[in-house]
């Protein structure tokens, strides 16, 4: 079979090489024509399907390796040893196979733990170890005697959170086999899943060892939890044995969601009847191998080989793992051949980016869609763009269900949800009145969403009384023991969403004003949270406003003015509640049929047009005159009085130069003119011009620095007005000079020897 047309690239053929080259391990070519053999270890579960079925697969690849290169000068003689699906039987058979010094290459062995410590003694013995099952980037790194010649598990992160996001789950429960094989695949699933807002709700970690006791423990705590989708990731043999158990507990039935790696799902159909059974309904993703005449005519020759080799057992396809123990076996013939043959071969890496999905069914596995990075899930490798679900075939579910399952359940223990609503809320909002049966706007709401998300799920509502303020009754919901969610008026704050989690507002979102109209008076705010006495306006959140007029916009109430931005109210879930992104579908669909609005119209039936802004009357939002009347008013009475003061005292002061100037004139309006002429003179003892006289420190001379721009103006004023009185001539002549000086020193008062300082 020519490898020319094989279905694997041969990625760790030169590795190899680099190991055998390196420590002068490579097979000497023998003189005369004879062959030089080369031994290689092999380490299997013989007693398994498994290894049964690998060691048929090695054993194909050196024969047809052999058959179509019989001109090499080297020959593989092959050592088999039982590991007995024991980490320590792995590590006595290397044991016993490194005793020989004639060993060249050990080949698996097929357990992660078993591996891990096969490659710590190889590595100390200086052989190559190549490993088909089990992918160890760890040991990869840390031991250059370490091959591993399979595909990276972590890889099914991709294609499995893709398929739970189709299906609309948001919680899963993550199990994993307690090694480094196991804890590899965290990072790529917590990334992948978060990408996509699922949230990994539980751990479980099952070591290599633990009993069946360990295990029912473990899914006993499981049952008590609410999240029913789990992805698996262990080695197949831990991995029959857990689903063996999962079986017995009846986690197998309808409801739950069980997605296996492609550890597993790679293996299903080595697994004996019993596991098989236990598996019914379970999904599991693996590497796809595209279809050829080289894969058909493996797949013949293996059904005949293995039905000669073990005519005890039961034949079905080879699976990857067979696949990849005959491709381990042709690079491993190829690479102890010459060191010149071997520096020609173009090395490529395995690149297998399709993977396919599998159902359990019966006693073997059906292909229901395929998962490619470019249109993800799909029925057909063929379809273009996402299929999603419509695309694939039909799953048959654990339960033996064509219905998938929601991907979660009420607790078991009391079999219905237990709703906290507000005691002491408004009526309109939550009423209690009936225990049994609450009304109000947000019982309603909730109502609807729940018929229209799951009708069948029951629900009870429980009154609070018990809480002085909301965050009380949060606290409770958060806590998560007595209560799967709050309704009522709660609103949705930063501060709350940090405990626990809310559902989209299902109210108008928003902070507004409820004002009395003009010439309306003032209203009562008891019973809506406002106190007991009159209120002209309301300032709070819109459902409020909106509860308030539709009883008192008869009263002239309406909403006016601007509205502020708020989040409106919400209902309430613990933290990670897998209720919740169901909760926000059926409240946006609510929305869109015009449900909602229903509703609203039910409970504020009363709220007419006339409560709106737009018939409110328009005076009362214009500000003009009137709006500042009072202002007005305070500062005339204020600025008169001040103006009574000011000529009170400028006439106590200059009573005596007031009557002599009434004496000199004849008549009333040239006394009157008189006095507001002498009113109006400047005052140069006052403050305002007592500046330009202070003394210099030392009482010498004049502040030069305090003749400013207003007094040189005043000068230059002077100087105009006595210019005004000649002409240019007695200008020119200086014969002004006296009677400006005297003008300036009436202003400047300087003494007769100025210094400046």
């Amino acid at each position: 079979m020519g490898r020319s047309k094989g279905f694997f690239s041969q990625f760790f053929i030169l590795p190899i090489i680099s190991l055998l080259i390196q420590y002068n391990i490579l097979a000497t070519v023998a003189k005369n024509g004879s062959y030089a053999p080369v031994h290689v270890g092999v380490i299997l579960d013989l007693e398994t399907m498994a290894g049964k079925r690998s060691q048929t697969s090695i054993l194909m690849g050196f024969e047809d390796f052999y058959a179509e290169h019989a001109n090499f000068s080297t020959r593989v003689v092959l050592r088999f040893r039982d590991s007995m699906q024991d980490a320590l039987g792995a590590t006595s058979a290397a044991i016993d196979m490194l005793a020989d010094d004639g060993l060249k290459v050990i080949i698996g062995p097929q357990t992660s733990e078993g591996t891990q410590n096969v490659a710590s003694m190889c590595n100390w013995a200086h052989v190559p170890v190549l490993t088909f099952s089990s992918y160890h980037p760890t040991l990869s790194s840390l031991s250059p005697y370490f091959l591993s010649a399979t595909l990276d598990d972590s890889l099914s992160a991709l294609p499995i959170t893709s398929f739970i996001q189709l299906h609309g789950w948001h919680n899963i429960v993550l199990v994993y086999e307690d090694s480094d094989y196991g804890i590899r695949i965290l990072p790529s699933f917590s990334n992948a899943l978060q990408q996509v807002n699922v949230a990994i709700s539980e751990y479980v970690i099952i070591p290599n060892t633990a009993t069946d006791e360990f295990i029912e423990m473990e899914l006993n705590k499981l049952q008590t939890k609410s999240t029913r989708v789990f992805i698996v990731h262990m080695m197949p043999l831990l991995a029959s044995r857990f689903f063996v158990e999962v079986s017995k507990f009846g986690m197998m039935d309808e409801g739950y969601v069980w997605i296996v790696t492609s550890s597993i799902s790679s293996m299903v159909e080595t697994l004996n009847h019993d596991v098989l059974d236990a598996m019914q309904g379970l999904i599991g993703v693996r590497p796809f191998v595209p279809g050829s005449f080289t894969k058909s005519k493996f797949i013949s020759r293996f059904k005949t080989k293995f039905r000669q080799d073990h005519p005890q057992n039961e034949i079905s396809t080879p699976t990857l793992h067979e696949l990849l123990a005959y491709d381990t076996a042709w690079s491993v013939a190829m690479a102890v051949e010459k060191v010149e043959l071997a520096r020609r071969l173009a090395v490529r890496q395995l690149q297998l980016s399709t993977y396919e999905i599998i159902n359990v069914i019966g006693k073997g596995v059906r292909v229901v869609g395929f998962w490619t990075p470019e249109s993800e899930i799909g029925g057909t490798l063929n379809s273009s763009g996402k299929g999603g679900l419509k695309s694939m075939k039909t799953i048959v579910w654990p339960g033996d269900t064509a219905v998938a399952s929601r991907g979660f359940t009420t607790r078991l223990s009391e079999k219905t949800l237990r709703i906290a609503i507000p005691q002491y809320a408004n009526k309109k909002l939550v009423g209690v009145t009936n225990e049994m049966n609450p009304t109000g706007y947000c019982i309603d709401i909730f109502d609807a969403v729940m018929k229209k998300w799951s009708p069948t799920l029951a629900y009870d509502y429980i009154p609070v009384p018990n809480y002085s303020t909301y965050d009380d009754l949060i606290d409770m919901v958060a806590a998560g023991k007595d209560f799967d969610a709050a309704v009522g008026d709660v609103t949705i704050l930063a501060n709350r969403s940090q405990i626990m989690d809310f559902s989209f507002s299902f109210v108008e979102p928003g902070i507004s004003i409820s004002a009395l109209n003009k010439g309306s008076g003032y209203g009562y705010g008891y019973g809506y949270g406002y106190g007991y006495g009159r209120v002209a306006a309301i300032f709070d959140e819109i459902p409020y406003i909106k509860l308030f007029l539709s009883d008192h916009c008869a009263d002239h109430y309406a909403m006016v003015g601007r509205t502020y931005e708020s989040n409106g109210f919400g209902f309430v879930f613990p933290k990670g509640s897998p209720l919740v992104s169901d909760i926000n579908s059926a409240i946006l669909s609510l929305k869109d049929t015009g449900e909602m609005d229903t509703i609203r119209d039910k409970w504020f039936q009363n709220l007419s047009a006339s409560c709106q802004l737009q018939n409110f009357s328009s005076d009362y939002l214009r500000l003009s005159f009137e709006n500042f009347a009072g202002l007005f008013t305070i500062t005339g009475v204020i600025t008169g009085l001040m103006l009574v003061i000011s000529l009170a005292i400028f006439i106590f002061n200059e009573w005596d130069k007031l009557k002599a100037i009434a004496s000199s004139e004849s008549t009333t309006s040239k006394r009157l003119l008189a006095w507001l002429k002498f009113y109006d003179q400047k005052d140069y003892n006052s403050p305002a011009f007592k500046k330009y006289n202070e003394p210099l420190q030392g009482g010498e001379g004049v502040r030069e620095e305090n003749v400013d721009a207003a007094s040189m103006n005043t000068e230059l004023e002077l100087v105009r007005s006595v210019s005004s009185r000649h002409s240019p001539q007695d200008v020119q002549s200086g014969s002004l000079q006296g009677e400006i000086s005297v003008h300036v020193e009436t202003i400047l008062p300087m003494p007769s020897e100025t210094t400046i300082q």
